[in-house]
């Protein structure tokens, strides 16, 4: 009945759009099996762009994941309630199209956006899988003020990035649902000890003390004050600046996550401000065995006993002295007085810093240098060793001499006399190159350099080929003309000119080459900056002529 009542009103329509001029009649380009499979978005285009004008895509919510392969599928297709129709026939573009595909099945939320406050967020998560959401995460996240709120908690429900929903609303079952609980995090007193060094004449200027997005305080020149702050845990920010002038400062960071006490030490000039920790102490409760400092390592002196007394009293348990012989004439110490405490190997421990009982500790103190046992026995042996390292070298001197007097004579001069000797010798070329095995193949080579040890009785003789011979005097006749600093200094200013952002040539590992008499060829690594600040690191060849007090780049690359 219904259905029948329902063609004759479409009928009825049909016919009114048709008498409008609305209506006309269109040939479709494929089957109904031909549909089947493809993706229903693309189908709907396709009918779209025939003409079609009433085309509805009906997803069956047959699916458990919206990355099966089949999401999108087309199932069935009918038009005018006709599934089995071919490519060629003609319809109406009014009729009614129907496109079956596979889709995600969807579901109601458990709860609306706002009904979430009542229950604990486990719980809220619970109500979510149970309901059928397979993709349900939680978080706690401390992120309120306490100052601004006083609820224990504050619960939010995010499906697909939507947190505000009904429980009418649908949702796939694979949606990503987040639980998060919103709690109140803790504010922890953060002390801050501000000293700032009084100058006599200039930059008298007191200073404003900025900690995150707290109030500024002004601390007078050359007073010192005590602020406190309830903080948030986290890192901060304190920064110094100029009263008078905002672009003088100095930022300092501070990790809060306790009560906690800073002391600074501030000094103004006319550029910066100083700022020197002197202290972080922490309101924590300390493991078994550790010990927090309520000194630093300036604020232990005087006699080493009195130290040593001192840190055991703290609890150290693992201390160790150490004499250092450095007293002379006794004017800037005396003995016994405490050099430096050392814990765990830090000498620049401060108050607030903390350390295990069983760390060791080093208590070094000044003691006159005739105390020290190796001073006493090198007295002892002194004048032993001297007499026999005078008869040592007046009994090698002879040899040395020999040996060196090869200098500018062949590689196989060479071997003869180092042989008669009774010497071991390394033949090495003019890189060091121990060509030891091949020596005889370089008799004509001249002789260079002459290392001598008269106490192993052996000798490193360097030569130089004839051709490493010329190229020395092709260099040495360059060096004469144009200084190697002068031609690096040149390539240098010529980088500033063509980079004007910045050009920094690296000279450790920089080569050099005499290309002839008058050219330097010379390589680096180098650092360029562009106009935004951005920096590239490369390597810089060039080529330099002319002078020492006239050098000039004759070419330039940086890659």
């Amino acid at each position: 009945m219904k259905r029948g009542l329902m063609i004759t009103v479409l009928i009825m329509f049909v016919l009114f759009l048709a008498g409008c001029g609305v209506n006309r009649t269109i040939s479709v380009t494929s089957g109904a099996n031909d549909y089947v499979g493809k993706d229903y978005e693309d189908v709907e285009k396709e009918l779209s762009g025939l003409g079609f004008l009433n085309i509805t895509a009906s997803g069956l919510q047959d699916l458990d994941s919206s990355s099966d392969s089949q999401q999108g599928v087309v199932t069935a297709i009918t038009i005018a309630d006709l599934n089995n129709f071919n490519a060629g026939d003609s319809f109406p573009s009014i009729v009614p199209i129907i496109i079956n595909y596979h889709s995600v099945k969807e579901i109601n939320p458990p709860s609306a956006g706002d009904d979430i406050q009542k229950q604990d967020h486990t719980i809220l998560a619970d109500l979510f899988k149970n309901a059928g959401f397979k993709n349900v995460k939680t978080e706690e996240v401390e992120d309120l003020n306490p100052d601004l709120y006083d609820e224990e908690f504050r619960n939010e429900v995010i499906i697909d990035g939507h947190s505000s929903f009904s429980k009418i609303d649908t949702f796939p079952i694979d949606s990503e649902v987040k639980v998060i609980c919103h709690k109140p995090y803790k504010k922890y007193t953060v002390s801050i000890h501000a000293d700032c060094r009084g100058n006599l004449l200039f930059d008298k200027y007191d200073v404003n003390i900025s900690v995150g997005n707290e109030a500024v305080k002004r601390l007078p020149h050359g007073e010192s004050a005590d602020y406190e702050y309830k903080l948030k845990k986290g890192k901060y920010t304190i920064t110094f600046t100029d009263a008078e002038d905002s672009s003088v400062e100095r930022k300092e960071e501070i990790d809060v996550y306790s009560d906690m006490k800073v002391g600074y030490k501030l000094s103004c000039n006319s550029s910066s401000i100083d700022v020197n920790t002197e202290y972080t102490e922490r309101d924590i409760e300390l493991e078994k065995g550790q010990i927090q400092m309520s000194e630093g390592s300036s604020d232990f002196s005087g006699n080493y006993i009195e130290v040593i007394d001192k840190l055991k009293g703290i609890g150290f348990n693992n201390i160790k002295i150490k004499p250092i012989y450095d007293i002379y004439f006794g004017v800037f110490a005396k003995e016994g007085d405490t050099s430096s405490v050392s814990i765990n190997g830090n000498k620049d421990f401060k108050r607030g810093d903390i350390f295990s009982s069983q760390d060791e500790v080093i208590v070094a103190y000044h003691s006159s240098y005739t105390n020290d046992p190796e001073y006493i026995a090198g007295q002892m042996i002194q004048a032993q060793e001297a007499a026999e390292q005078a008869a040592a070298e007046e009994a090698s001197k002879a040899e040395k001499d020999r040996l060196e007097a090869l200098k500018g004579k062949t590689v196989a001069e060479a071997i003869k006399t180092v042989g008669e000797m009774g010497y071991t010798a390394k033949y090495k070329n003019r890189v060091g190159t121990d060509m030891t095995p091949y020596a005889e193949e370089y008799g004509d080579c001249k002789v260079t350099k002459v290392d001598v040890s008269s106490q192993n009785k052996s000798v490193d003789v360097y030569f130089i080929t004839a051709q490493e011979e010329a190229d020395m005097e092709v260099r040495e006749k360059l060096e004469a003309k144009l200084d190697l600093t002068a031609a690096w200094q040149c390539v240098d200013r010529h980088g500033k000119n063509v980079y004007p952002y910045g050009f920094k040539l690296h000279y450790l590992g920089r080569l050099n080459e005499a290309v002839d008499e008058n050219t330097w060829f010379l390589r680096a690594e180098c650092t360029i900056e562009n106009a935004f600040g951005n920096k590239r690191k490369g390597i810089c060849d060039a080529t330099v002529t002319g002078t020492t007090d006239h050098p000039l780049v004759v070419s330039f690359e940086c890659y």
